[in-house]
């Protein structure tokens, strides 16, 4: 299959709710994966979907062994999938939806060519807001690749971001923790350091692969680097709330889709 055919299939099931033709992209290098991804992102601004920024995905060492790929990956956030703290979410019938815990940061200006150190980089963030990411769980069960990951939007599905910004250079950005209850119940916590031992790590590895790729992070773009905690199965009728240290708290709450007869 050409690129934009694959592109054409990946949005096809997207929208259908169904499952992406398995090993789609299997074939594909990362690099050429990365191609298809941007197709679709023309596809989905043509439905009215523009992006607003990145999601960073296999932040974690073992999730990269899985995969078989040696950094993470990216996707693009849309803006029509992006919500304020306390929204209702409606599941999808035929896909399972996972919550990921993670640190949000927006741009406080373009980054036209890759900081040369956390001062800089600092310099290029605006703020940064609790989020709690919607991931599509649309491989669940089956084994996939990297490549199948990146043109396929690396499962974005929805974001939920709180609502008081905070500077984040008066965070230790590698030691916030976090708690997130279900219910009123515990269900894990974790710490930033989980994001290759700091999100701002994450974030500087995506301003060097966009700049390599040709690209730019740009002013008033949200990022999303990558989950604090293991990746929690939404159920109906659940409403998560997360708190971070400095950063305050996130919610969500899931309702099922309305089945018609």
């Amino acid at each position: 299959m050409e690129y934009g055919q694959i592109a054409d299939a990946l949005l096809q099931s997207a929208c259908g709710g169904t499952r992406p033709p398995l090993g789609i992209a299997e074939h594909l290098t990362p690099a050429q994966a990365y191609c298809v991804q941007d197709m679709l992102a023309v596809r989905w601004r043509e439905c009215g979907k523009e992006s607003i920024g990145y999601k960073i995905a296999l932040t974690g060492r073992a999730q990269q062994e899985r995969f078989a790929i040696e950094e993470p990956v990216y996707g693009r956030i849309l803006a029509r999938d992006c919500f304020s703290s306390g929204k209702q979410i409606i599941l999808p019938e035929r896909t399972s939806v996972k919550v990921e815990c993670e640190l949000a940061l927006v741009m406080g200006r373009d980054v036209t060519v890759p900081p040369s150190d956390r001062e800089e980089l600092l310099s290029c963030i605006a703020y940064g807001l609790p989020a709690l990411e919607l991931v599509a769980g649309r491989y669940e069960g089956i084994h996939t690749s990297a490549p199948c990951l990146i043109a396929d939007n690396a499962n974005f599905f929805a974001a939920v971001l709180g609502d008081v910004p905070v500077q984040v250079d008066a965070l230790e950005t590698d030691l916030i923790g976090m708690r997130l209850e279900v219910n009123g119940q515990m269900r894990c916590s974790g710490v930033s350091a989980a994001v290759l031992g700091d999100p701002l790590n994450a974030l500087m590895w995506l301003a060097r692969k966009l700049c390599a790729q040709g690209k730019k992070l740009k002013q008033g773009e949200l990022v999303l680097t990558g989950a604090f905690a293991a990746q929690q199965i939404a159920q109906s009728g659940e409403f998560y709330q997360a708190a971070f240290d400095g950063l305050g708290s996130v919610s969500v709450c899931f309702a099922a889709a309305c089945s018609s007869l």
